[in-house]
């Protein structure tokens, strides 16, 4: 019987490698979606401190208070390294008569951040021009919405400062907080000189901290953030570790595998339900030559398991289809996705033999449960 099944498989090769391509979609983007998040939490896992800028973060929707400077003051003491941050949203125009303002995210910064990661700019060191106040630098949507380039001149708020470079990579910008438009960074010294300091102003001030070198980094983060909101019980202030951060970071990663594994398996369901018509009609087309085996000598239960044999090997050829097209399309969505998110992830040269045997077995169970019914 297996070899006539052979015989069946090989009469109908055309026609069971498309059905076979049915399921094969919806196992695809299943083994896809795994692999592709699985990368990117092990590259945010990998690089946390990066994602936050530092080990911890004291922020305020208001201007930090006499306690919180002097808490922070006695981390500097212990040999902890700190920078001051501000952030809010603002209008920017290029200094022209026809130029159209857009909302942009601004961030203004001291010459120690990054205290972890990088801001690359083009040319490199633009970042340094921040330090004298009368400087910006603009990511490249920015850039390519102003239509602006270095040395060009930018509105923001009562100023206009030059262009001093394009920021090329910001590490772990795409997976913080929400942001309202492209990104700006000027020097912290220039925002009460804008004008937009003001009552009303909607500016989240951050001081970053990065602690001394320990043997346990995530323990001493989060034992000094413990430490930072039981001294300062102020309930305006926000205090954050790296690890807090990662966890966040994961939680919303949890909730976009959710939402894709759920995509994968109604696209598995759809291409299950059309290997399944497809067999159906295979099947019909295949009684004249299962009446001529009955015929032959061939009994019912030879005869359906010859058919069961065809099934399984058009699961079994959906299920590496897939494997296969799932390990492309993660490897073309990781690197598509490594300048979007600020991190390097890791891209296989070969699909994950424990992805494809689950990929493969869940294509096998899709049809034996067709042959079955």
């Amino acid at each position: 019987m297996n070899r006539l099944a052979w015989r069946l498989v090989r009469r109908r090769w055309g026609r069971l490698l498309f059905l076979s391509a049915s399921l094969a979609v919806g196992a695809a983007f299943l083994s896809a979606g795994d692999a592709a998040l699985g990368a990117l939490g092990r590259a945010v896992a990998s690089r946390a401190r990066e994602l936050l800028a530092a080990d911890l973060e004291v922020s305020s929707a208001r201007d930090l208070t006499p306690a919180a400077d002097s808490a922070l003051a006695v981390l500097a003491a212990g040999g902890a390294r700190l920078t001051r941050v501000a952030s809010f949203s603002a209008m920017l125009a290029a200094d022209r008569k026809d130029a159209v303002p857009r909302l942009a995210s601004v961030k203004a910064v001291e010459p120690a951040y990054p205290l972890y990661g990088t801001v690359l700019t083009d040319p490199p060191g633009a970042a340094a021009a921040l330090a004298a106040g009368d400087a910006a630098l603009v990511d490249a949507d920015a850039a390519a919405q102003h239509g602006l380039k270095v040395g060009d001149r930018v509105r923001l708020g009562e100023l206009t400062l030059p262009v001093a470079g394009i920021v090329v990579k910001e590490s772990g910008r795409a997976m913080a907080r929400f942001q309202m438009g492209p990104r700006v960074f000027i020097g912290l010294q220039t925002v009460e000189r804008t004008g937009l300091a003001r009552f009303g102003a909607r500016i989240r001030r951050s001081a970053l901290v990065a602690l001394p070198p320990s043997a346990d980094p995530e323990r001493s983060a989060r034992r000094a953030a413990s430490a930072l909101e039981g001294r300062l019980a102020d309930p305006y202030l926000q205090v954050t570790s790296y690890p807090d951060s990662e966890e966040t970071t994961r939680r919303a990663m949890g909730r976009i595998t959710n939402y894709f594994t759920l995509t994968a398996l109604a696209t598995l369901l759809l291409g299950a339900g059309g290997m399944a018509a497809g067999l159906a009609a295979f099947l019909d087309g295949e009684l004249e030559t299962a009446a001529l085996l009955r015929c032959l000598g061939a009994s019912g239960a030879e005869v359906a398991k010859a058919y069961r044999t065809v099934c399984l090997f058009v699961g079994a050829q959906a299920g590496l289809l897939g494997a296969v097209g799932g390990w492309a399309l993660a490897t073309g969505l990781l690197s598509w996705a490594r300048g979007w998110v600020g991190l390097d992830l890791p891209v296989s040269p070969a699909p994950d033999p424990r992805a494809a045997l689950e990929t493969v077995a869940v294509a096998l169970a899709c049809a034996w449960a067709v042959s079955e019914a």
